[in-house]
């Protein structure tokens, strides 16, 4: 037909641009809405992106709130460290004064006992001196224990050890009396043991303690300078021909030997028959070797106050467990003041 005359390769043609224009508009709204979503999920990201870094932030701001927090409670803390290092500090100058005023009042009443009542029997002041008017014991207390106890305690021990005699009036182990001097220390460790118990809590004990151990050192120091043990050990060692005699080599007597004839006898001499007193210089001024035998005798008293108080360390360990660490550290620091009473049997 004329009217139709278009090659078939020209009809394709414009179906296909036909289509095409027929879909193009829909694409395009299908593409535009998919990109308007993409636009919205990437807003609705960057919004929740900002929101994380707010949090972040504030998580950050009350991390270092709280670090600021935590230096102020260590400030306050170390505070209250200092005020309560301060206020035992005041307590325990307060506790010195106490005592100082305890000390000078039983002075004044000492003082006044002698003005109305007369003076007292010898044997209850039984403090020896040395050349220079100071307790020879005292001395030895000092040197054996003075870094081991407060002062105010040390005082305590000595004044106790310069105030024991024995009940009969003459010297623990002088002639005859090593059984009696034996037993009495025996009773006094046993005494120190048992108020040991609560010298952590109680004062009365602690000063009980005290007091009996100063008993006790007087008895074992006395054994060097009354008892025959210097001059028995003194020929054993002079009597070794392997090295020169040296009275600074004595050991330390063996208190579990006493009653060993071999160990307390020599040459028919025996260590109860009573030696020379050799407590003061001028007592013990005859030679033994390259020294006294007053400087001898008082080496072993230093020796033996020193191993006695190490003994009952260790016998308190044993008898209180974790409790002794409390107990030893109250016997040699804590206040002790003297009660107005006491039974001592």
């Amino acid at each position: 037909m004329i009217g139709n005359t278009r090659p078939k390769s020209q009809k394709r043609i414009y179906k296909t641009t036909s289509s095409y224009h027929h879909w193009s508009p829909l694409v395009s709204v299908i593409l535009e809405r998919g990109i308007v979503s993409l636009q919205h999920g990437i807003a609705r990201l960057q919004h929740r992106t900002v929101s994380l870094r707010h949090a972040s932030a504030r998580m950050q701001h009350r991390t270092v709130s709280l670090q600021h927090g935590i230096a102020r409670l260590q400030h306050g803390i170390a505070r209250l460290q200092h005020g309560i290092a301060r206020l035992q500090h005041r307590i325990a100058s307060l506790q010195h004064g106490i005592a100082r005023l305890q000390s000078r009042a039983l002075l004044l009443l000492c003082l006044s006992s002698l003005f109305f009542i007369g003076p007292a029997i010898p044997g209850m002041a039984f403090a020896l001196k040395d050349s220079q008017g100071h307790s020879i014991h005292a001395g030895i207390m000092r040197e054996a224990l003075g870094n081991r106890f407060s002062k105010a305690n040390l005082a305590i021990i000595t004044k106790s050890c310069d105030e024991t005699i024995p009940s009969s009036g003459q010297f623990f182990f002088g002639a005859g009396k090593m059984k009696s001097s034996l037993s009495f220390v025996e009773r006094e460790q046993k005494l120190i043991l048992n108020y040991a118990g609560d010298a952590d809590s109680d004062p009365r004990n602690r000063y009980r303690c005290l007091k009996h151990l100063g008993a006790l050192l007087r008895a074992a120091q006395d054994f060097y300078s009354h008892s025959k043990y210097l001059e028995l050990e003194a020929e054993r060692l002079k009597r070794k021909k392997d090295k020169p005699f040296d009275p600074y080599q004595i050991e330390l007597v063996d208190w579990s030997k006493l009653n060993d004839p071999e160990y307390k006898a020599l040459d028919g001499n025996r260590l109860d028959d009573g030696a020379r007193p050799m407590e003061t210089e001028e007592e013990g001024s005859a030679s033994i070797g390259a020294t006294t035998y007053y400087k001898a005798a008082r080496e072993l008293a230093v020796r033996e106050t020193a191993r006695q108080w190490d003994s009952l360390c260790v016998l308190i360990k044993r008898k209180y467990k974790d409790k002794s660490i409390t107990i030893l550290t109250a016997l040699r620091e804590a206040s002790a003041p003297e009660p107005d009473s006491l039974d001592f049997n």
